[in-house]
């Protein structure tokens, strides 16, 4: 043991002995066989800074770049000015989603803007909802990207963009795939 405090915090290497108690935030060791390997996990940036959710850059607000495919629990929900470059990457919900919000739900005072190609999937098995965006007072500009909730259930009514209470939805791009066609715009 050591003298005083010491910090020590982990951000890359391979090491014998898990370092999991040292690793910097974002960050994760993935085992195989006697060896970890200490791995970047943050998904999103915004400039120079890197996050370890989409909803902690969503929360700072700018113009943020996805890094990693991110799965949610919950819609996040957008109250400030928003660009999201997909890159490539695809944002999908995970059956734990119980809310039905949507993927992203823009609120009142939020913009959100979504460039890029990926995906953008609000299909879930916790809620009866299955959108990907919620326009819920906010606005939203599509750009570009995949967004779909095909495998939604067996309902007939699965909206897939959303707009209510003064909500706007611009679309100059994209690919729309909904489990109810009908549905595909509920403005």
């Amino acid at each position: 043991s050591g003298i005083g405090s010491a910090k020590l915090t982990i951000t890359g290497g391979v090491f014998s002995t898990d370092p999991s108690a040292y690793l910097g935030e974002g960050y994760a060791a993935t085992q195989s066989g006697d060896i970890w390997t200490v791995e970047d996990n943050r998904v999103a940036q915004i400039g120079e800074n890197k996050y370890a959710t989409l909803a902690q850059a969503v929360e700072e607000g700018g113009e943020i770049t996805l890094l990693k495919d991110v799965q949610l629990d919950a819609a996040i929900e957008v109250a400030n000015a928003v660009a999201i470059d997909l890159d490539g990457h695809n944002i999908s919900m995970t059956e734990n989603d119980a809310s039905g919000d949507g993927v992203f739900r823009v609120v009142e005072g939020g913009t959100l803007t979504i460039d890029g190609e990926g995906t953008v999937s609000g299909t879930s098995d916790g809620n009866n909802y299955d959108m990907a965006i919620w326009a819920d007072g906010g606005d939203v500009v599509i750009n570009g990207g995949t967004y779909t909730n095909v495998g939604a259930g067996e309902d007939t009514h699965y909206d897939l963009i959303y707009a209510k209470n003064g909500g706007t939805v611009a679309i100059n791009g994209g690919t729309f795939e909904c489990q109810t066609p009908a549905w595909t715009l509920n403005l």
